[in-house]
């Protein structure tokens, strides 16, 4: 398939497969690199590819990194790690590789606040009355 072309839809009957970019230790993997995990996670055929939404997890991710393989020290001296924000994240994704589904495995509402998305306006906010239904 030439780069850049959407892929066809997936027929409901064939398994689909989506990959978690590691987008959660912003001291250890650049942007450059997930991009590069992300174009290899096209050319051998995922389907989609999912972002974390957290903007600081309070952990430097020592288990996530043990369980990795990796010798890490449990010191609460070291530095907390961060996210990449998610829907920027997409974003990008979405310009480099256009061929894959995206999204983000978790969505953390807390971070709306209130009125922000739309619903605290709308509930007070009074409706203009229906032309044929005014009061004479």
């Amino acid at each position: 398939m030439p780069a850049g072309r959407a892929r066809p839809p997936v027929s409901p009957d064939r398994l689909r497969l989506g990959l978690v970019l590691p987008t959660w230790t912003t001291n250890d993997v650049r942007w450059s690199e997930v991009l590069d995990i992300a174009g290899v996670a096209a050319e051998v055929g995922f389907d989609a590819l999912y972002v974390s939404d957290h903007l600081l997890l309070p952990s430097n991710n020592a288990e996530l990194k043990r369980r990795a393989g990796v010798d890490f020290p449990d010191d609460p001296e070291v530095e907390l790690e961060g996210y990449m924000e998610c829907f920027t994240t997409i974003a990008a994704l979405a310009v480099a590789i256009p061929r894959l589904e995206l999204g983000s495995f978790d969505r953390l509402p807390q971070r709306r606040l209130d009125g922000q998305d739309g619903r605290h306006h709308r509930r007070h906010q009074r409706r203009p009355p229906h032309p044929r239904r005014r009061i004479r």
